[in-house]
């Protein structure tokens, strides 16, 4: 049986694809082992970079995947580098739910308070966006 680091880096592979398959160049960056401590780059496990050819400009994705789903904790990790929400940088929370199921939760920081959109699921590796994009509050 796997453990939870093995789980953990195979979903880090896991939204790295979804994410490539979508134009995203995507770095992950590795959890380190019991002798060498390898923190999150700005709260992240991946960064994504995309740019826009009909806009003209590019944006950066930091996403957290987490097979446990604790959001307030992965809110905090991402509150100890921005206090408020930075133009072209998304924050998102990649949410592991069961078989073939992910959750994708976008946060925004806004006067230092984080907001939440459930913004999209992806079902069998397939990408469904929400109809209606609500936000909660997620005041902690």
């Amino acid at each position: 049986m796997p453990s939870n680091r093995e789980k953990g880096l195979a979903f880090q592979r896991e939204v790295k694809k979804i994410l490539e398959e979508r134009n995203w160049v995507v770095q992950n960056y590795p959890i380190g082992s019991r002798w060498i401590k390898v923190r999150d780059v700005l709260g992240a496990d991946l960064i994504g970079i995309q740019h826009d050819y009909v806009l003209g400009k590019s944006q950066m994705l930091l996403v957290q995947a987490s097979c446990d789903g604790h959001v307030k904790k992965r809110i905090e990790t991402y509150r100890k580098y921005f206090k408020n929400s930075i133009k072209d940088v998304r924050l998102q929370i990649w949410i592991k739910t069961g078989k073939g199921k992910i959750n994708i939760k976008e946060v925004v920081f806004h006067q230092k308070n984080p907001f939440i959109f459930n913004l999209a699921r992806v079902i069998n590796g397939e990408v469904q966006y929400e109809k209606e994009i609500y936000m909660i509050n997620a005041s902690i």
